[in-house]
């Protein structure tokens, strides 16, 4: 059984976050396509825009595919702007990765994403901190 990224995203939508951006990759064999690997980037709403270069930002990605070519993963991060076109980069972060096999995914799921809510905090406080530092 594998955990369909909806219910990912059900999950994540109970613990406060919003996808705000989807890319999904491409596979020649037509018969595949709709199986592909795919990302979503998830914010949580309300948060601040990144405006001026430095600004930082939490984020979760999650990585899925429905035809076992990758396994679920989340990986949450803070993700700082470097550049006035609006580039990113990740700044510092975790993951929680699952496996497509197994009963327990939805649990597992939900276990990482409380995980993911409750270190954010600290990882975007340490984040704050080294960017005041003088070099």
């Amino acid at each position: 059984a594998y955990l369909p990224t909806y219910q990912a995203v059900r999950a994540m939508r109970t613990m406060g976050f919003e996808v705000f951006q989807v890319r999904e990759g491409y596979k020649r064999a037509p018969e595949g396509r709709e199986f592909a690997i795919h990302q979503l980037r998830m914010r949580i709403p309300g948060e601040p825009p990144l405006r001026e270069l430095g600004d930082l930002h939490p984020e979760v990605l999650l990585r899925n595919s429905h035809d076992r070519t990758s396994g679920f993963s989340l990986g949450a991060g803070i993700y700082r702007l470097a550049c006035t076109n609006g580039m990113t980069v990740h700044e510092q972060g975790f993951h929680v990765n699952l496996r497509h096999v197994g009963n327990r995914q939805l649990d597992a799921l939900h276990a990482g994403i409380a995980q993911i809510k409750a270190g954010l905090p600290r990882v975007l406080e340490i984040a704050q901190s080294w960017n005041r530092i003088q070099l």
